[in-house]
């Protein structure tokens, strides 16, 4: 049928299956309309014009992305889909006293830690096996220099769902170098 499994590790599947239209590349020239159905922890994903198996293993090298702009004060947030793998960047467009992100994480069969190298495993609730794994945080400024000043707190809500928040160092952020 053409269908391909993905997995949001950032929000929710039913978060993900809002999206209509996702992009082939990240100058939004290239756009492929796409239904989605949320699937346990994961969407099902079918993209007009793939009907096939061998169609759709053709998207498997491809990054599409969707930008959310100003969806927080001063900040987009942009999710870049590459094969099965979902990635999600907060794009900082003006300075701010603080950088403190949350998101609602919807966990149905799984159970979040927060690891001490600062990622965290999302692991099946039934076998204890770690199912996914969300890196530790990184930031990158415009000149291309990295810093690690990214850290994760999770706070565990009722039904197998938590908050995270996402803060990033201010201090780098703001430096002028």
């Amino acid at each position: 049928k053409g269908e391909m499994r993905v997995h949001p590790w950032c929000d929710s599947p039913e978060f993900m299956c809002k999206f209509k239209t996702l992009y082939l590349d990240r100058k939004g020239e290239k756009p492929l309309k796409v239904k989605c159905k949320a699937h346990g922890n994961m969407v099902i994903l079918k993209a007009e014009g793939v009907d096939t198996i061998e169609e759709a293993s053709k998207l498997y090298n491809h990054t599409s992305s969707v930008k959310y702009t100003n969806l927080f004060n001063g900040a987009d947030l942009e999710y870049v889909l590459s094969g099965s793998k979902l990635k999600e960047n907060i794009i900082v467009n003006e300075k701010a006293s603080s950088y403190v992100y949350r998101f609602n994480l919807n966990l149905t069969g799984l159970y979040a830690v927060l690891n001490e190298d600062g990622s965290i495993s999302l692991i099946g609730s039934n076998t204890d096996k770690i199912e996914f794994t969300i890196p530790a945080g990184y930031m990158f400024d415009n000149a291309g220099n990295y810093s690690e000043g990214v850290t994760y707190a999770l706070t565990s809500k009722p039904n197998g769902n938590y908050t995270l928040t996402v803060t990033a160092d201010s201090e780098w952020i703001n430096s002028a170098d």
